[in-house]
């Protein structure tokens, strides 16, 4: 018990501004959302076009999209 709430602590120490998105989590979750809105494994780029999802690994995609059945979100944003 007393490692769980010291591994706790180390998190709520270590990221106190939650854990941050960069381009790769873009990628992940932008995989993850057109795989819930039915387009397939990729991303839509900025242009409109669909662009397959080749250079990432895919399971934490998979994880993201497998949560919303259940009303989970692949990403949070906050006050909402």
């Amino acid at each position: 018990m007393c490692l769980g709430l010291v591994a706790v602590w180390l998190m709520l120490f270590s990221t106190p501004f939650g854990i941050g998105i960069w381009l790769d989590s873009l990628h992940y979750v932008s995989a993850a959302e057109s795989l819930i809105d039915g387009l397939g494994f990729g991303r839509v780029s900025g242009c409109g076009s669909f662009k397959p999802m080749t250079h990432y690994p895919h399971f934490y995609s998979l994880t993201l999209a497998a949560f919303s059945p259940i009303g989970l979100s692949p990403i949070r944003l906050p006050g909402w």
